[in-house]
């Protein structure tokens, strides 16, 4: 019936639809994914797994994703509740993926008023990976694998080996750590809540952007051994000025041309301070000279980073320069060490200007770098 309408007419009433039902619309033939994608009522770029909380997310970068539905195993103990909360739907729904054919009730999840797709135990992993193709599919999204989750639940992680953005949320590491990490292959960036006890010479050191938001005890051979574009180390205890001096002449004396940001905040509860004058007194360093770079560092695509101010402004910041003529600023306060390499020495003003998350209700103006958040 919907198809057989005017255009217009169709456009109002898919406005009015929840995530969801626009979702199971798209599902419905090729036709009607055809008029939604023709439509295009909404302006999504990435969909997200979040695993601890089993739902299905879309996302207009770098915001926090929106849910669509919500996914089970019958047997999950821990959902066991809604089963017996909300009556299921007379319809059934039938997926297919990777040569598998996934059958689901569905029921309503009773606050979120999100559906809930329950499927066998042997599919509880391929599941979610399955409503991510299709979610891809049908809001005409970018095909990144995106993924949150806890390792407390890690038997509940998708069942893939390559993920684009991983992110480990709030929670203790468990047996087998070591194990996964050997085994997941991350495409572009990782964000942990605590300092991981690996090797120097770990894989994960080479992902293109990482974040450590609680660093307390990674030492200075971790930013010497980073291999990848930017490096986010918060919450930081055991950096001293010596271990700064240190890098930035392992950077001088070395070849890296990958590196473009490392930031290093100490920890707000420590008594260390990071001296400028301490370290640059060990370097022949420059201010700012406006016809040997722009005053406004290109931040890569890399995580979200917060600050009261621009963090990429280099106004303030001092200049090395290798032999190589590679050119990096350092800005330091007592309390953040950022290091940028200027891979563009001007980069074009269009792309370069200061951002500003985007406000929730009641916050204060936040500025910020990199676009990776969900």
């Amino acid at each position: 019936m919907l198809l057989r309408l005017p255009y217009l007419v169709q456009m109002q009433i898919i406005k009015q639809l929840e995530l969801y039902e626009y979702f199971f619309l798209g599902l419905c033939s090729k036709r009607t994914k055809l008029m939604l994608q023709r439509i295009r009522c909404h302006s999504f770029d990435k969909a997200v797994i979040n695993t601890f909380r089993s739902v299905l997310q879309v996302q207009k970068i770098p915001i926090t994703g929106e849910k669509v539905v919500m996914y089970s195993a019958k047997n999950n103990m821990e959902n066991m509740h809604l089963r017996h909360e909300v009556k299921f739907w007379d319809r059934r729904i039938q997926l297919e993926f990777r040569n598998t054919t996934i059958r689901c009730r569905i029921s309503t999840h009773p606050t979120l008023n999100i559906p809930i797709l329950w499927c066998k135990s042997k599919h509880q992993n391929l599941l979610p990976m399955t409503l991510h193709h299709y979610i891809c599919d049908v809001f005409h999204l970018y095909t990144d694998i995106q993924i949150i989750f806890r390792f407390s639940r890690l038997s509940d992680f998708p069942d893939t080996m390559e993920v684009d953005n991983l992110w480990e949320y709030a929670s203790q590491y468990q047996e087998g750590h070591v194990q996964f990490f050997d085994k997941i292959n991350i495409r572009n960036s990782l964000n942990l809540s605590e300092f991981l006890t690996l090797e120097v010479f770990h894989k994960i050191l080479s992902v293109e952007h990482i974040l450590i938001q609680a660093a307390q005890y990674i030492t200075v051979e971790y930013l010497w051994q980073f291999r990848g574009c930017t490096a986010v180390f918060e919450m930081v205890n055991s950096i001293s000025n010596q271990d700064l001096v240190r890098f930035l002449n392992n950077w001088l004396e070395g070849d890296n041309r990958k590196l473009e940001a490392i930031l290093v905040r100490m920890n707000y509860a420590s008594s260390n301070t990071f001296d400028k004058e301490e370290i640059f007194r060990n370097f022949d360093v420059k201010p700012w000279d406006p016809k040997r770079r722009a005053r406004r560092f290109l931040y890569p695509d890399g995580w979200r980073v917060l600050d009261e101010t621009d963090p990429a402004d280099c106004t303030e910041g001092m200049d090395i320069e290798r032999n190589d003529g590679m050119l990096a600023t350092v800005i330091i306060t007592p309390t953040l060490f950022r290091f940028f390499v200027w891979h563009q020495r001007f980069p074009d003003p269009v792309k370069n200007k200061p951002m500003i998350k985007p406000p929730m209700v009641g916050e204060q103006k936040w500025m910020m770098v990199g676009n990776i958040f969900f």
